[in-house]
């Protein structure tokens, strides 16, 4: 997949804890998440550059978010009890 070149904010810092969740991500979510947020491209050209339906995508980011969630939620308890 070739990425357009400076678009999004592709070269903000990102937590070590999200990027770490982000890569226990199926790839086709970590792709979604990619272009969506970090790219800032609208869910019609996601789905372009991916082959897929702007309702795979919405599916994709929805399941992303959810999982991503509760990566770091049971990261901070886990944190909480060793501190």
């Amino acid at each position: 997949m070739d990425l357009p070149a400076g678009e999004g904010a592709a070269d903000s810092p990102v937590d070590p804890q999200i990027m770490a969740a982000l890569v226990r991500l199926p790839p086709r979510q970590r792709q979604v998440i990619a272009l969506r947020l970090l790219l800032d491209l609208d869910t019609a050209r996601t789905a372009e550059m991916l082959g897929i339906t702007p309702n795979t995508v919405m599916a994709h980011m929805a399941r992303a978010i959810a999982a991503l969630r509760n990566d770091l939620v049971s990261n901070d308890s886990r944190s909480a009890h060793h501190e």
